[in-house]
């Protein structure tokens, strides 16, 4: 981590337990992971400035199995499939919302099978939508375009917001209720 970019701190199997939450301790932070976890923690401290009353964090998630999708997608070979999960959930009005943390580009067609799993369960009613949190704005453009091509237009269930401007608003402690402010992309536009 650079110098002036926050702490990360992971709790340790007493520190889970002295919290009561029902989840086991993670492993030691991988440096490779580094980066993705900070981002995490950092759109956790701003759900947590912006209002958000009920959210759960990376291991919340991993321990529910009610949050683990497949994901479909092709390669120039075959078709591939794996489990995925968000990094984050939270609720906001007027449902629950699934937050990813993007911070490295994935290929169009996986993009476009993620982004058709978040839409499949939208329709299924058993989120609002999706809130991508990514690194900078070409991270952004592409994650909007392979969303709308897989059917989720931005603004409607999916957000979008650059990851510099959670941790400006996370820092400045500006309390602003959740979806008051436009998606980064529309700002932008």
């Amino acid at each position: 981590m650079i110098r002036g970019q926050g702490s990360l701190l992971a709790a340790t199997r007493r520190g889970v337990r002295m919290a009561g939450l029902p989840v086991s301790a993670p492993a030691a932070p991988d440096p490779a992971l580094w980066a993705h976890d900070c981002g995490c923690a950092w759109t956790a401290a701003w759900m947590g400035v912006r209002g958000a009353k009920g959210w759960r964090g990376p291991r919340e998630v991993l321990t529910d199995p009610d949050l683990k999708r497949t994901v479909i997608w092709s390669t120039r070979s075959d078709l591939r499939r794996s489990g995925h999960r968000p990094d984050l959930m939270m609720y906001a009005l007027p449902g629950l919302l699934a937050v990813e943390v993007e911070l490295q580009r994935k290929s169009a067609s996986r993009m476009c099978g993620i982004a058709s799993m978040y839409r499949a369960w939208a329709d299924e009613g058993g989120i609002t939508g999706v809130l991508y949190v990514c690194a900078d704005a070409r991270l952004a453009d592409h994650v909007s375009a392979h969303a709308a091509r897989a059917g989720i237009p931005h603004g409607g269930a999916l957000w979008i917001e650059l990851l510099d401007d959670i941790r400006e608003q996370a820092r400045g402690g500006t309390r602003r209720p959740l979806g008051a402010q436009a998606p980064a992309a529309a700002r932008e536009g």
